[in-house]
């Protein structure tokens, strides 16, 4: 039921968490002025959002957007999403699933229903909400963006919004309905 509109979603709430945190913690920070400090490293993440969510390229399930917001985040991000794209390309082993770095990978082994499911490396983001601890979000990764990338200027907290919004709308005008559908037509099928 479209996984990646949820992954998409967890890693854009995450991001924007961090960013509100810090600019709650530290209310005087001028995010135009220190572009190479914080606002730097929000960049990066958000470029390895676009990276294994976006970009037709890089994503292995890229979300379903409207062209005219594709357009707006491959001009924001295309640039940086380069290096990605080579860091992926030259690496001995290719991680498929969302081509997230390795650093963003979890243990292999939970129980359930006292079955030991072995989870591939490559899937862990599909469980990223059964480990809610603050170490295991999305800005924790080591990205994969060089530092001495250019943060646009045009650059700030809201630069998913519209990509956040239209993700939303399908998950509750389409996913959410079509699960439902199919948990009462196993419901039916199970009596």
């Amino acid at each position: 039921f479209s996984g990646e509109n949820v992954i998409f979603l967890n890693y854009v709430r995450d991001w924007k968490a961090a960013w509100v945190k810090i600019s709650e913690s530290k209310p005087d920070y001028d995010w135009n002025r220190d572009s190479q400090y914080h606002r730097l490293h929000f960049f990066k993440i958000a470029v390895e959002i676009y990276a294994a969510c976006v970009d037709l390229r890089t994503a292995e399930f890229p979300i379903n957007i409207e062209s005219q917001i594709y357009s707006d985040l491959t001009e924001m991000f295309n640039e940086a999403a380069q290096f990605i794209g080579q860091s992926v390309s030259r690496g001995t082993e290719t991680r498929t699933y969302r081509n997230v770095p390795e650093s963003y990978m979890m243990p292999t082994h939970r129980k359930k229903f006292s079955t030991v499911i072995n989870v591939e490396e490559d899937t862990h983001a599909l469980c990223l909400d059964a480990y809610p601890h603050e170490s295991q979000s999305i800005m924790h990764i080591e990205s994969r963006v060089p530092d001495h990338v250019i943060v646009p200027p045009n650059f700030t907290i809201r630069v998913f919004h519209q990509a956040e919004r239209s993700i939303k709308n399908l998950v509750f005008t389409n996913t959410w309905p079509k699960f439902i559908d199919s948990s009462s037509d196993l419901s039916i099928h199970s009596k």
